[in-house]
């Protein structure tokens, strides 16, 4: 059985009244814990103009215009595994390539910042100097062999939304 793609999410700004009921409800479809950010300074140092945040683990959910972005470390197996679904692929893109759908999670996986940095100290470059790109290319020469997550998604329907909680909580992501 094939899935067909989600509808796109609801295109708002900063000034479509009700923007927070609806990020409330695109969450809680998904089963994503729902965080209140009262202050503007908190909404400052999340990095978004609305009212609340999705958690589910290590993950946080911020709402943009259209789409969710997501952070946290997604180990690379089951970053495959949501590739994998080739509808999903579509409505689940990785950071770095937004414009890119279909993107392959192998192309773009990294170590940890701490791992990545003691790996460059152990190749002999300067951890100051190097970046996530770097570390990618130096995993895919195999020079790095640490565990690669994927740090970053932009997530474009509800569908994909709930399928990513869903891998979340089947892979035990989640507290």
């Amino acid at each position: 059985m094939t899935l067909e793609r989600g509808r796109l999410m609801k295109n708002f700004d900063v000034h479509n009244k009700g923007r927070n009921a609806i990020i409330i409800k695109e969450l809680r479809s998904a089963k994503i814990n729902i965080v209140v950010l009262p202050t503007e300074e908190l909404r400052a140092e999340k990095q978004t103009f609305y009212g609340v945040i999705g958690r589910l683990g290590n993950f946080t959910f911020i709402r943009e215009f259209s789409y969710f972005t997501v952070t946290g470390l997604m180990p690379l197996a089951v970053a495959n595994e949501i590739y994998a679904d080739p509808t999903r692929r579509e409505d689940i893109r990785v950071e770095g390539i937004s414009d890119v759908v279909e993107a392959n999670p192998e192309e773009w996986a990294a170590p940890t910042d701490e791992a990545a940095q003691k790996e460059f100290i152990k190749l002999g470059l300067d951890p100051v100097e190097v970046s996530v790109l770097d570390a990618v290319r130096l995993c895919k020469e195999g020079k790095i062999t640490a565990p690669r997550f994927i740090r970053e998604y932009r997530i474009d329907t509800q569908a994909g939304l709930n399928f990513f909680a869903a891998i979340l909580r089947k892979h035990g992501l989640v507290e």
